[in-house]
């Protein structure tokens, strides 16, 4: 009979344990279940913001590209301007330069510039 009583024991013992083991898989997949059905939405909006995330870089692209035509097009417009200057200075300036001289020359020559003017003594010195 002690056989018999330590065999309904174990019995008894393996069906708590088997009935506690069921519970905790039932729980477990209401866990699973639960997390799956918030995470697709979630992959789903991050699949989303990926997309908005390349499409804002294909435009950030596009900006920077047209910034390196623009920079190189104001380098070009510069160096044209330079050389516009260099020619306009080379064209006007020397002959300006040219006629300012005869103009100066020929005041002296005719004797038609100013005569410097005398100052007056300066007091300080005098009472020395």
């Amino acid at each position: 009979m002690a056989a018999a009583a330590l065999w309904v024991v174990l019995v008894a013992a393996t069906a708590v344990v088997l009935v506690r083991l069921t519970r905790l898989l039932k729980d477990a997949r209401r866990q699973l279940t639960g997390i799956a059905e918030r995470a697709v939405p979630l992959l789903d909006q991050a699949a989303d913001d990926l997309e908005d995330a390349r499409r804002q870089l294909g435009r950030v692209d596009a900006v920077t590209s047209d910034m390196h035509r623009i920079a190189a097009e104001v380098q070009q417009v510069t160096s044209s301007a330079s050389a516009l200057s260099a020619t306009v200075n080379s064209t006007v300036a020397g002959p300006l330069v040219k006629a300012a001289a005869l103009g100066h020359g020929v005041r002296k020559a005719f004797g038609g510039g100013r005569k410097p003017q005398q100052q007056p003594p300066n007091p300080r010195r005098s009472r020395g």
